[in-house]
């Protein structure tokens, strides 16, 4: 990475090496398989990353093969900043972290849905 980079605590630039499997994943939500949602940001963020970490799975691939991710937050603050950042640690580890783009948004497709996360992945 160059060193006129900005800091920020992410990861600015992803390679991917010749012959992988590019993989485009919808954005994902907080409902569970039995169709439920909760109502607190946390833990749709949790359940959100679950159900990308499930998506990634079915196709053979894994967090490390994420090489960029956006967020979309319904009405953003500060404090769903710091769920976001523990739920991305638990997700990828202390080893990687890919690119992100953050965007706050006034509304999602679904009134109880808060917080929607879609990635691209080469494996």
């Amino acid at each position: 990475m160059s060193e006129n980079a900005p800091g920020g605590g992410y990861a600015h630039v992803a390679i991917t090496k010749p012959g992988p499997r590019i993989i485009e994943i919808a954005g994902q939500v907080g409902y569970t398989v039995a169709g439920t949602i909760s109502e607190e940001f946390d833990q749709q963020v949790r359940q959100s990353f679950a159900n990308l970490k499930a998506a990634l799975e079915s196709v053979g691939a894994a967090p490390r093969d994420v090489t960029k991710v956006r967020y979309y937050i319904k009405d953003f603050d500060k404090d769903k900043l710091q769920h976001l950042r523990s739920a991305v640690q638990e997700f990828y580890g202390s080893e990687y972290r890919a690119p992100s783009t953050l965007i706050p948004v006034h509304a999602l497709f679904d009134p109880h849905v808060l917080f929607e996360v879609e990635a691209s992945a080469a494996h």
